[in-house]
């Protein structure tokens, strides 16, 4: 059953995705010519390469790289029951740099999602602390609400 919350989400995402299209073949009928079809074409092209490898353009942008279950036994195991509270599918587990506690979800839905957290989250905080913060970003990922490093939280 899908809750208002995925509802407003989705709705959003297409409306905007509906509008960066609608832009992108503007421009392309401003320049004139075939150029409507060649923008056309781009957006196409660049909202497929958007929905399908979002989660790893994500990563890679962040340079997280795979936890390890050796590293963080405890991290991976908090992850696994979160998930299955939420009953969602267990996301991949990130870390990145960074000295600052924080985190983010990604991916194109909860089968395709992921989690990453920077060093000083790791590190520098206790896991009830870290377990929280994963709390809030399975939630994120549970309501679809999945997004990149760069989106303010």
């Amino acid at each position: 059953m899908i809750t208002t919350t995925q509802l407003v989400t989705r709705a959003r995402t297409w409306l905007l995705v509906a509008a960066l299209t609608a832009l992108a073949i503007t421009v392309g009928a401003l320049l004139g010519g075939s150029f409507v079809w060649v923008f056309a074409a781009l957006a196409v092209i660049f909202n497929l390469i958007g929905y399908l490898y979002s989660d790893r353009i994500a990563l890679r942008l962040a340079r997280a790289e795979p936890l390890s279950a050796l590293r963080a036994p405890e991290v991976q195991e908090a992850v696994r029951v979160l998930a299955a509270r939420a009953a969602i599918p267990t996301p991949r587990v990130y870390v990145m740099p960074g000295e600052q506690p924080n985190a983010f979800a990604t991916g194109r839905n909860p089968q395709h999602s992921a989690v990453a957290m920077t060093e000083g989250l790791l590190t520098g905080m206790p896991i009830e602390q870290v377990r929280g913060v994963l709390a809030h970003e399975l939630a994120h990922i549970k309501n679809r609400d999945i997004s990149s490093p760069r989106s303010p939280r």
